[in-house]
């Protein structure tokens, strides 16, 4: 798990949804529940807020789903994040997190 900056210029819910995906998809099977923003606020040491804000972030770009009331798990629609798949991020969301894919 990487150090979070809190001075960078990128916030910090941007730069935890991309280390929760990474992490997320080698720890958890396609499909699996993940932990809780609680659990996941203490992990990575943020608020429950930021963490809200990135799991939002994921789920919009359809990689985890928010189950209403049981928490959310990975998306079984993708596996992993790496340059064949960044599609799955805006074009405007990875250049924004200073990303460029090859």
């Amino acid at each position: 798990m990487k150090q979070l900056k809190t001075g960078s210029s990128l916030p910090l819910y941007k730069q935890l949804s991309l280390q929760l995906w990474e992490d997320i998809q080698f720890a958890y099977p396609s499909g699996s529940k993940i932990p809780s923003e609680a659990e996941l606020a203490a992990t990575y040491q943020v608020s429950i807020m930021t963490v809200h804000k990135a799991v939002a972030l994921l789920a919009e770009r359809g990689l985890l789903e928010i189950i209403r009331g049981k928490g959310c798990k990975q998306s079984s629609k993708v596996h992993t994040f790496s340059p064949a798949n960044a599609h799955f991020f805006s074009a405007s969301f990875l250049a924004g997190n200073g990303l460029v894919v090859s």
